[in-house]
């Protein structure tokens, strides 16, 4: 998609990263993270200044909400991760932290093969207000690391 600034965005040097939100009547809010990376260009607007191009980071998984003490039948879809290296590669994902691999366990389900990540059971937010998880996609042929996690 495309972000278009309403107004001028100011950058001096350097980066800014912010998050934009999406929601719509067919399901839970998406958020993706933007980075955006100033970069000297020889366009420029009416008033001269220089124009800000969004980039896109290669590997970071947008973070994801899910609804507090949510309704069954579970599992709930939640998300999918998708890495570039799968347009060139045949590869597999894995996951880690917790409510996968760590205490507490069995509050997600994900599928290595095509990246679809599921809770399996309800979450009180009161008791576990985000889940920090980390992951990493290899190459089905070789098991090398394709991305950094």
């Amino acid at each position: 998609g495309v972000i278009i600034a309403l107004r001028s965005v100011t950058m001096e040097t350097g980066e800014r990263t912010f998050s934009v939100g999406v929601h719509d009547n067919n399901g839970p809010e998406s958020e993706m993270e933007v980075h955006l990376v100033y970069k000297r260009t020889r366009k420029t607007n009416e008033k001269r200044e220089a124009v800000l191009r969004r980039t896109k980071r290669h590997w970071r998984p947008a973070p994801f909400h899910i609804l507090e003490n949510g309704k069954p039948p579970f599992p709930i879809y939640i998300d999918q991760f998708v890495s570039d290296s799968s347009q060139n590669y045949s590869v597999f994902y894995t996951l880690r932290g917790p409510g996968i691999d760590e205490y507490p366990f069995d509050i997600f389900s994900f599928n290595s093969e095509n990246g679809k990540l599921y809770l399996k059971q309800s979450v009180d937010r009161e008791e576990y207000s985000e889940f920090h998880l980390t992951a990493r996609v290899f190459d089905k042929v070789n098991q090398k690391e394709r991305d950094n996690p």
